[in-house]
């Protein structure tokens, strides 16, 4: 039996929305365990072939911050884990995927290897899908986990800092949440506590208390909806704490270029630093364009982006790389022309960050008169690429600030 051991020190969990909106019916250990768990697997989960994971009993209970030796708990958790059956996505948020149940572990064991334990586990095959490349999710700090005491505040808890990743005012409110589903997020039921008073009183005002003693709040309130006399819908305005780190909840800010584009593939940030000192950006980019224009956008998962990487799918060779590299060292300037930096103003506007900081800030305007103009690009790969995707967008920007169209040309 070989075990890989996972690194445990990693502060937080990227987890699918879906799996934050479940009908509560986890304790407050399951849930714990459940979220230290999915970080553990979080980087094998984007390997093909690797359905069970490993996790050193001892390293577990410290990142759990589990002090007691009562192992019948942990193994409970466990069991809790296997057995529950999960209703995930009850809020209807991804809209790609109905409402689903699943249990959250498929099996869990703990076994002995060298003289050291460990938890053997493995996912159900919807909650693997879900878990590889989830197109919503939050990142879930998993130091400000060890601070909660209740089930109902660590499902509050999730429930707003995956609103907070996707929202980046200052302030702001939440979407209306009928009470049946805020029970059903919170205690697991839509029927318990049918009194509301009761439930603001046991469940919802000892959550929200202790959500904003949590470090990444400054405030947390609620406002309800009636019809006559009863509390139908409720809401809540949440005031991030001024040192939360927004970026930590939602996606990296990521201090390379390369490491933006990976990660905004949900590519794990270690397997995006080892690909960034490995391969040139344009040889991950031509390996990205090749699997989006072979493959369906249900096909494209983490792991075939990573193996069309290391395989070089798109045949992009190593001349190739030498050539843009040697490029990017004989860099020609051109002087600046104001109506170009006008229209990639414009551009910066139409499209994603990560395309305007790869390809078009690096194409500059070498010649403008008349009804033409000739762009040029720092090596033939981003030259053709600017063309492929680009191209009418630039095309479309000159005619309407001419008043007529304008013949463009890039090249190298």
């Amino acid at each position: 039996m070989e075990i890989q051991i996972r690194p445990s020190d990693q502060r937080h969990v990227v987890k699918y929305t879906g799996a934050i909106h479940i009908a509560n019916t986890l304790s407050l250990l399951e849930r714990k365990t459940s979220n230290i768990l999915l970080r553990n697997a979080q980087e094998e989960l984007q390997k093909e072939n690797t359905d069970v994971h490993y996790y050193p009993l001892a390293d577990f209970k410290k990142d759990l911050e589990y002090n007691s030796n009562n192992m019948g708990l942990i193994r409970e958790a466990l069991l809790g884990l296997v057995k529950t059956t999960l209703q995930w996505n009850i809020l209807g948020t991804d809209k790609k995927h109905s409402q689903g149940y699943s249990s959250f572990l498929s099996e869990a064991f703990i076994v002995d290897h060298n003289g050291a334990k460990y938890i053997r586990y493995a996912y159900s095959p919807m909650m693997r899908e879900l878990f590889i490349s989830p197109e919503l999710y939050s990142r879930i700090d998993l130091a400000t986990q060890s601070l909660i005491t209740r089930k109902t505040t660590q499902a509050l808890w999730e429930y707003l800092i995956d609103l907070m990743g996707r929202d980046r005012r200052e302030s702001f409110a939440t979407e209306w949440l009928p009470v049946p589903k805020l029970r059903e997020l919170l205690v697991g039921d839509t029927q318990k506590y049918p009194q509301f008073k009761k439930f603001t009183e046991k469940v919802l005002f000892p959550a929200m208390k202790e959500v904003a003693a949590l470090p990444e709040f400054k405030e947390v309130s609620v406002e309800y909806k009636r019809e006559k006399m009863f509390v139908k819908e409720v809401r809540f305005f949440i005031t991030p704490a001024i040192n939360t780190d927004r970026e930590q909840i939602g996606i990296i800010e990521a201090n390379s270029e390369i490491i933006e584009m990976l990660c905004n593939k949900y590519i794990s940030y270690k397997v995006a630093t080892e690909f960034e000192k490995k391969y040139t950006l344009q040889h991950i980019k031509a390996n990205i364009d090749y699997v989006e224009s072979k493959y369906n956008e249900e096909q494209i998962k983490a792991p075939l982006y990573i193996k069309a990487i290391e395989d070089n799918y798109a045949n992009y060779s190593v001349q190739e790389q030498k050539t843009d590299e040697s490029a990017k060292n004989q860099k020609v300037e051109f002087p600046e022309n104001k109506e170009w930096e006008h229209i990639k103003d414009q551009l910066k506007e139409q499209i994603s960050q990560s395309d305007y900081k790869n390809w078009l800030r690096h194409i500059q305007c070498e010649n403008f008169e008349g009804d033409q103009i000739k762009l040029h690009a720092p090596t033939e790969f981003i030259a053709q690429y600017a063309v492929r995707n680009f191209l009418q967008k630039i095309e479309s920007l000159f005619e309407k600030e001419y008043k007529r169209k304008i013949e463009i040309e890039i090249t190298h």
